[in-house]
């Protein structure tokens, strides 16, 4: 049996593997053989959130690095590619996360002269603090 943080650093690398495919919280539950609560629980004390909104700070900064730097795939494929069946639920996801829809942070990145978007520019700033 592992400790409780050697858990939540194990569920953590498993989001991380595996972001882009169907995750559930019954997903992990039965995966590693703890119950749904109690996994939950113990992955918020060790990282500080959810398993779920975790799992979404993964989707939305693997498509913010699509949308980016991947210009020729269509935001639908984005969705997808990074775990999104609902390209409309993405969208929504998206913006209420990062400020911005997907078109719009497209428009951005293809709209300045020196390729470097505001996204990364606020990455590179410490996330615009």
């Amino acid at each position: 049996m592992e400790s409780p943080e050697a858990l939540a650093d194990s569920v953590e690398d498993y989001l991380k593997e595996h972001y882009q495919e169907e995750v559930t919280l019954a997903t992990l539950s039965a995966l590693f053989h703890y119950d749904a609560a109690y996994l939950s629980r113990i992955y918020k004390r060790y990282k500080g959130q959810s398993p779920g909104k975790a799992l979404t700070a993964l989707r939305i900064a693997g498509a913010k690095v699509l949308i980016t730097e991947r210009r020729e795939l269509d935001l639908k494929d984005i969705a997808v590619r990074v775990g999104y069946r609902d390209h409309h639920y993405f969208s929504r996801v998206f913006k209420k996360v990062t400020g911005m829809s997907p078109r719009d942070c497209r428009r951005d990145c293809e709209n300045r002269d020196d390729g470097e978007t505001s996204l990364r520019a606020q990455a590179r700033n410490g996330g615009g603090r």
